[in-house]
Formats: C-alpha cells, sequence, structure tokens
C-alpha cells in the first residue's frame, strides 16, 4: 500500500469497499488474538 494519491479512477477503490475491507482485517486479527489469548 502507498501513501500516494493519483492515478486513475479504476485504480481506487471506493470509500466504501476499503472501510469493509478493513472491517474484514479488524475481525481476523481480533479472532487471531483471541486464539492466541487462548492458548496462553
Amino acid at each position: 500500500m502507498t501513501n500516494q494519491s493519483g492515478g486513475t479512477p479504476t485504480e481506487q477503490k471506493p470509500a466504501a469497499e476499503r472501510i469493509e475491507e478493513a472491517r474484514q482485517l479488524y475481525r481476523n486479527i481480533n479472532q487471531t488474538l483471541k486464539t492466541v489469548l487462548e492458548l496462553v
């Protein structure tokens, strides 16, 4: 991932799609941490 802005509109993801990806990532991290804590 880069911090550069610009590019063609087809290269930029809609905000809603980026938010959903962030939510999925958060859920995955949360589940991984929960599993690790249960093992400890």
